[in-house]
């Protein structure tokens, strides 16, 4: 019967909705309501028994890079200024992290004066995509970073201006607050005891550590596991959270930094010193990509 039919059409959407990772909502434009399908706050990590959706609630949830775009997108839609709404966005899930999410809206329903009550709309994941091209675009970014720093190496014969320019280069392209360069001091075994850092690039988000006296020296000694490591011509890497050594905790809490990826340099046979980047504002996982980019500096 009609009943039956209409039931089995809509668990082949719902089916179909959750396997694209699609969440239908219908926002009250003039209470800010908004009613929602289960699949809605599933990609969210939220259970759909007890969750409840407001327009306030969608803006908090909004990241920060990309609320006051998103929500001039969506005023002037319905204000009339723009034609359709259609964006992309970040929306913070119940465990923390963000989801990339491309949505797309309609207004439905309109008063006698034509202003809108209702606006009907989908919301689709589209982390996995987005991140690929994201790790695309870096990787192009990064590999042109690479070139220029290179040929300023060729090309530039005072060698710390040179490296200073390279440190920038790789900085930016890479995203993160700090690039800096240790060079080491060898002990009577040829073994190096301590490195001094003599070259730092700053975003200027956060602190420079370049004349700070906790790197004036760094000494390996407090840091066996990731000096072994380094030594054997090992990048290093590593988010706070993830750390077992309190001297590397204490040099984490007091630049503010949230994750590090550090290279060793040798010269010949000989272990020179080591390059690092900070990453400050949140926790990131260094690709194989990024990381096999930036070792061929």
């Amino acid at each position: 019967n009609t009943e039956d039919a209409l039931r089995a059409s809509e668990t082949r959407l719902r089916m179909a909705m959750s396997a694209a990772r699609q969440g239908l909502y219908d926002l009250n434009l003039q209470t800010g309501v908004a009613k929602v399908s289960s699949e809605y706050p599933l990609m969210l990590g939220h259970d759909p028994d007890t969750f409840s959706e407001n327009y306030e609630s969608w803006v908090k949830r909004l990241h920060p890079d990309d609320a006051d775009r998103t929500l001039r997108l969506f005023s002037d839609y319905i204000e009339g200024r723009a034609e359709q709404y259609d964006t992309e966005f970040r929306q913070k899930t119940e465990s923390g992290n963000y989801i990339w999410v491309h949505s797309v809206g309609k207004i439905v329903e309109q008063d006698s004066d034509g202003t809108p009550l209702r606006i009907l709309g989908i919301h689709t994941d589209i982390t996995e995509r987005k991140s690929i091209q994201l790790e695309l675009l870096k990787k192009d970014k990064m590999l042109a970073a690479i070139m220029k720093a290179t040929d300023e190496l060729l090309s530039n014969k005072d060698y710390r201006s040179a490296i200073d320019s390279g440190l920038q280069l790789l900085g930016e392209a890479a995203g993160v607050d700090r690039a800096y360069l240790f060079e080491n001091t060898l002990g009577e075994d040829g073994i190096p005891q301590y490195g001094n850092m003599i070259l730092e690039w700053n975003s200027g988000a956060f602190k420079s550590h370049l004349h700070d006296p906790q790197f004036q020296p760094l000494w390996y000694a407090d840091l066996p596991e990731e000096f072994s490591q380094l030594k054997k011509g090992v990048p290093y890497s590593g988010n706070y959270h993830e750390i077992q050594s309190s001297v590397l905790k204490d040099i984490f809490n007091s630049n503010q930094i949230q994750s590090i990826l550090v290279f060793p340099l040798f010269v010949g046979e000989v272990f020179w010193g080591i390059i690092g980047f900070d990453e400050c504002k949140e926790p990131r996982t260094w690709t194989p990509t990024e990381i096999s980019l930036m070792n061929s500096f």
